[in-house]
């Protein structure tokens, strides 16, 4: 999904589902596109902002390595962290990092 402003229009949306008490909202941050990591090193820019803006749990995904999943948790800006292709390739991904 494109938008000319993500960051108006996606705080807009996060601050309206608010209203719903949603179980969690699942974001994947803008360095992805399919399967293709677009921006390498870039920083997790989505759960960075929302979760000043969302007060329900986040859960977050696209591009993470287990450093970094483990670090933004740490950082308060996502609840849980989503390996979605990785775990489809390693049904042992949870081995494997550990």
């Amino acid at each position: 999904m494109y938008d000319s402003n993500p960051t108006a229009l996606f705080g807009y949306l996060a601050e309206r589902l608010n209203r719903f008490g949603l179980a969690y909202l699942h974001i994947i941050e803008p360095r992805i596109k399919g399967n293709t990591l677009i921006a390498e090193g870039q920083s997790p820019v989505t759960a960075e902002q929302l979760p000043k803006i969302y007060r329900g749990k986040i859960i977050a995904a696209g591009g993470f390595q287990p450093g970094t999943a483990e670090e933004i948790v740490e950082k308060g800006e996502a609840d849980l962290v989503a390996f979605g292709r990785h775990f489809l390739a390693n049904p042992d991904l949870p081995r494997r990092i550990r």
